[in-house]
């Protein structure tokens, strides 16, 4: 056999034993005169001159079967690949994390990421990347940490989560965790107090409040702000030194901005959450909660607006959350339509152990039962913050 024939052979060969088709046509390259004869020899069929000098076969009968070609493989070298299992890393993870088992099933149930898996070369890389984020889940409120020492925690590789799959595949696992949508992945690092930079990441706020740093100096910037109806923007390497704020009464939360942009400029004391709350919200809510200050929550009356204002009882007294007297108040026939997608996420949530002692069941039910969700937008029709307690000037 002529290396050109068992190089065309091996070429045809690797095709089959990975699952791909096999061609119907095969063009050869500019072949000598005997090499040619032996191919047609071989295949049993003429070899058809192309005008730049190559030459195209027709592959007939037996040898355009797969079977023949994963038959011929071993006795070219060629080792028949064994189709990997995703079903394998799944139950190796849950090995590793047995107390994760259910979390496991409804990992490998989601389509992108099982075929993520199925993937040789992503089988092993993924399934560290799980071990690792399901060992932090473990811990209720995992302590802050960026994209990079995630990623070198867990790799060894400051860099391989700040962007690629695995970052995908880490949003992923995130959303199926907590039941969000995955879609928004700076929501979902958000909600696991995964930060990008902490240079980067900011916590919006309108109050007459003090900072105090952590080495004795005051500040009243956001006070002289609140006074002019603007607000202060801090990032968390700022917030990570205070020592304290200093302020009394409530403070409103919003989930999104336009309502957010309206009580600065009616100058209500409030923070903006941008959906869940990152590490600079969590943290500046809990130092204006050693200071005694509490909060009113206003978010949308869906899903994630109730678990953000769970999130935001977490870090500072909620005395009052918008969202719960709207579906109260509001019509039967209010509010938008929700599709099939966001049931089952409500329904996953609801069904969920961990969730069995969420302060927000009945509304989530509530939602369920209407077939539809309320956006913080449209509260201002029917509910009026003026009726908020103000913080002291």
């Amino acid at each position: 056999m002529t290396p050109s024939l068992q190089e065309l052979l091996c070429r045809i060969a690797k095709k089959a034993v990975r699952g791909m088709h096999v061609p119907r046509h095969v063009t050869l390259p500019r072949l000598a005169y005997e090499d040619v004869v032996e191919v047609e020899r071989y295949f049993h069929t003429n070899a058809k001159s192309l005008p730049d000098g190559r030459f195209r076969i027709e592959l007939e009968g037996e040898f355009a079967t797969a079977l023949y070609w994963r038959n011929l493989a071993p006795s070219l070298g060629i080792a028949p690949e064994v189709p990997h299992e995703a079903d394998d890393e799944f139950e190796r993870v849950k090995l590793s994390v047995p107390e994760c088992g259910a979390l496991v099933d409804a990992l490998a149930a989601r389509d992108e990421i099982r075929r993520f898996v199925a993937k040789r070369e992503n089988a092993g890389s993924w399934r560290k990347l799980c071990i690792g984020v399901l060992r932090r889940l473990q811990s209720h409120t995992p302590s802050p940490i960026t994209l990079s020492q995630l990623g070198s925690d867990i790799f060894n590789d400051s860099k391989v989560l700040r962007s690629g799959p695995l970052r995908r595949q880490l949003a992923l696992i995130l959303a199926v965790a907590s039941c969000a949508a995955s879609d928004d992945e700076a929501q979902v690092f958000a909600r696991a107090n995964i930060e990008d930079n902490p240079y980067t990441s900011f916590v919006a706020f309108s109050a007459p409040v003090d900072l105090v740093f952590a080495d004795g100096t005051r500040d009243d910037f956001p006070r002289r702000m609140f006074c002019r109806s603007l607000a202060t923007q801090l990032p968390l390497a700022t917030v990570r030194e205070l020592a304290a704020v200093e302020g009394s009464g409530t403070i409103v939360t919003s989930e999104n901005a336009a309502p957010f942009a309206r009580m600065i400029a009616g100058r209500h004391p409030c923070l903006y959450t941008g959906g869940h709350p990152g590490s600079a919200v969590r943290r500046l809510l809990a130092k204006l909660a050693e200071a005694g200050v509490e909060c009113v929550h206003e978010g949308d009356a869906d899903l994630d607006g109730f678990v953000i204002a769970a999130e935001i009882g977490g870090c500072i007294p909620v005395t009052r959350v918008v969202a719960s007297e709207m579906l109260r108040l509001a019509p039967p026939d209010a509010g938008i339509e929700f599709d099939d997608i966001e049931k089952k996420r409500m329904e996953a949530f609801l069904s969920s152990p961990s969730h069995r002692d969420f302060p927000y069941r009945s509304e989530i039910e509530n939602i369920l039962s209407r077939g539809r969700w309320i956006e913080q937008e449209s509260f201002a029709s029917l509910l009026s913050l003026h009726e908020t307690p103000s913080l002291e000037l």
